[in-house]
């Protein structure tokens, strides 16, 4: 499975490759579901305007209602959009490479595959990935599909190491929902998550409900691991919450 999203992206970045369709800006429709942040459209818009357009392919399929879904390029779109709004000289006529896919699961999968690919995720970014990847792999693997372990599989997939796999897991495992919530939404880090994870849900919902969470480090959390029976005394903690696990 990983091999053969490793070609597409291989394919994804040859231009000249046979089967890449020029098609027109208008008739390409950002992915509901995708929610993989685009920043910097501006500075972005600049960069392709000083190499003549774009040189990479996007990746499509096509959407039941016309036109053609971006699973790979809403970044590189968002760009030429705001280049033509501009009025500058730009093609509004996109590279694309018109991929099929046998079901949403896998269209799912290849669209985390290549922002994966292509950028460094930030730990929200990366959190709802997870969630995403590993629901379909559990899915894939009690259907009887065969594939390694989902903790390597995930690493391989998601471009991280199994111990950062291991610290999603922890927090989809023992986190509370405002926990999960505030990684999600970008509040907390995965590794303060992960701290806060470790201890029972009494005490999990006295962090919550007596910080900002956006305050907490993860070496806070830790120190009251390492040092039970310690009251807490940073942040916003009341005198007497006592955090011994």
């Amino acid at each position: 499975m990983l091999d053969m999203f490793g070609d597409l992206k291989a394919i994804a970045g040859d231009t000249f490759k046979n089967g890449v369709k020029m098609i027109d800006i208008d008739e390409l429709h950002s992915s509901s579901d995708n929610f993989f942040n685009i920043e910097r459209i501006e500075e972005f818009a600049e960069t392709i305007l000083g190499q003549g357009g774009v040189k990479e392919n996007l990746i499509v399929t096509p959407s039941p209602t016309g036109g053609y879904e971006i699973i790979s390029g809403h970044r590189r779109t968002a760009a030429v959009r705001y280049l033509l709004q501009k009025g500058e000289t730009v093609s509004r006529f996109l590279p694309c490479l018109v991929q099929e896919y046998s079901n949403d699961d896998d269209k799912k999968l290849n669209l985390i595959f290549m922002n994966v690919s292509a950028r460094k995720l930030s730990d929200a970014e990366l959190s709802e990935s997870f969630e995403i990847v590993n629901d379909i792999l559990t899915k894939k693997k009690e259907a009887g599909e065969k594939f390694g372990k989902i903790r390597e599989t995930l690493a391989s997939y998601l471009n991280v190491s199994p111990s950062q796999v291991s610290k999603l897991q922890n927090i989809k495992k023992n986190a509370i929902n405002e926990v999960q919530e505030a990684v999600k939404s970008g509040s907390i880090s995965i590794s303060t998550a992960n701290e806060i994870a470790r201890y029972d849900k009494e005490k999990q919902s006295a962090i919550v409900s007596s910080n900002e969470l956006s305050a907490i480090k993860h070496k806070d959390v830790r120190k009251q691991i390492d040092k039970p029976g310690k009251v807490a005394t940073y942040g916003t903690f009341p005198e007497n919450v006592n955090l011994k696990k």
